[in-house]
């Protein structure tokens, strides 16, 4: 087989940073990863890094390419959504990685019962994101 006994593991841990409170600094715009590396546990980085070439580069054509106005507006719009996106994965990786067994018992008859309640903060905060309404949104 291709994993054996023999084959070498590694383990690496999964660290977190103080929030980061600017994405923006004089001619230098952080997308992606370098604006919010977050924990992985609602698989929303790369999701993100998406979101913010989107928005950056219609908030560009929006402001016939005025460098700083884009940097000030992005950086408002963005710094919210991403602080909403590191909080809810932050806490799904601690009901991830809940050991007492009556909370985990109850952690999955919700889960399995009542998933709809489980993923509605996903559904309201993640999924139901518009990035063209944001920008349409803008004054």
């Amino acid at each position: 087989s291709f994993i054996n006994e023999e084959t070498p593991l590694f383990k690496w841990g999964i660290y977190i940073r103080p929030p980061i409170k600017n994405i923006k600094y004089n001619n230098l715009t952080l997308l992606g990863d370098a604006a919010h590396p977050i924990v992985p546990f609602v698989g929303q980085g790369g999701c993100l890094a998406l979101e913010d070439a989107y928005i950056f580069g219609n908030l560009l054509i929006k402001y016939d390419s005025d460098f700083n106005k884009t940097q000030n507006v992005y950086e408002a719009l963005r710094v919210k959504r991403i602080k909403t996106i590191a909080n809810m994965s932050l806490r799904q990786g601690y009901l991830n990685h809940i050991s007492n067994p009556i909370i985990v018992f109850l952690r999955n008859i919700v889960m399995k019962y009542l998933p709809s309640l489980a993923i509605r903060s996903v559904r309201e905060k993640i999924w139901s994101y518009d990035p063209k309404e944001e920008i349409r949104n803008l004054k």
